[in-house]
């Protein structure tokens, strides 16, 4: 035997937390990260303009994006299991 056995190798495979990083920002999770992130870059900018004593009407926009990010992982996490 001078090439070795007669047996296909195995494809290679993808990671786990490859498929998972990109269900994370797939379709419309990434516009669901979108709207996060404007919600924390508006928060900062109220910070700035209202200095250490944001008004309570305007932190709102903090929870927003914390709900926006909860939702994200969990539908997204919801999708990995069901597929993968």
């Amino acid at each position: 035997m001078t090439h070795g056995l007669n047996e296909l190798t195995p494809p290679a495979t993808t990671s786990e937390w490859v498929k998972f990083g990109r269900t994370l920002v797939g379709g419309f999770a990434l516009l669901l990260w979108a709207g996060a992130l404007l919600c924390i870059f508006a928060y900062f900018i109220q910070l700035i303009q209202f200095g250490s004593s944001v008004p309570q009407d305007y932190v709102s926009s903090t929870w927003i994006s914390y709900s926006h990010s909860v939702v994200v992982v969990v539908a997204q996490l919801k999708l990995f299991l069901k597929f993968f």
